[in-house]
């Protein structure tokens, strides 16, 4: 079975291109993490989607689960804003992601079938990102958080989104393996600037 859906893809150079998007080895990849509710605060929304457009204007591949929520909003604002938005979706097949899921389609360029169901997912797209981006959550998000912090990633916390990032401080106190690498603004601006530099000090580095 044919688990990949893509959209508008070519090759260009001998280099993945997507509607302008050129991607390489380099290219950032971040995650963005969240509540998937239908009710969401208004503010949040608006913060969840203008995270969306900045990792766009930076050229930054967005990793979702292909779900709803803050997510979905910042994969829209990505979208919108001509970036590359990847899925990683928990069903094996577009009509299961649908129909039995329930979940969104039409933001994405790229939706990766993985099958595996939900917790699953989430371990797939934290190892496949170099940073995410918390904005509340509950459990989903928690498994996300877990994933990041034990993969080492870097983790951009969106203060004031409650839910889970009220809690991401206590949850590093029990990483003794790995240091949490947390970064908290409740700026989106701020924020993504912010995992950026790092993430470039790190490949710099390397």
């Amino acid at each position: 079975m044919d688990r990949y859906t893509i959209h508008r893809k070519s090759i260009t150079n001998n280099r993945p291109h997507f509607a302008g998007f050129f991607v390489n080895r380099n290219t950032i990849k971040i995650a963005v993490c969240g509540s998937a509710s239908n009710t969401l605060p208004k503010k949040i929304l608006q913060k969840a989607r203008r995270v969306g457009e900045i990792l766009a204007k930076n050229n930054i591949l967005l990793f979702t689960g292909a779900t709803t929520g803050y997510s979905y909003v910042a994969a829209k604002g990505t979208y919108s804003s001509g970036g590359l938005t990847i899925g990683i979706s928990p069903a094996e097949s577009v009509k299961e992601h649908v129909d039995y899921y329930q979940l969104p389609t039409d933001v994405y360029k790229i939706i990766i079938y993985t099958g595996h169901g939900y917790k699953a997912r989430d371990i797939i797209m934290i190892r496949s990102v170099d940073a995410i981006i918390l904005i509340g959550g509950g459990v989903g998000t928690l498994v996300e958080l877990a994933a990041a912090i034990d993969a080492n990633k870097v983790i951009g916390i969106l203060k004031g989104s409650r839910g889970v990032t009220t809690l991401c401080k206590q949850i590093g106190k029990f990483s003794h393996r790995v240091k949490p690498r947390f970064i908290f603004s409740s700026d989106p601006n701020t924020l993504i600037n912010r995992v950026i530099k790092i993430l470039k000090k790190n490949h710099d580095n390397k």
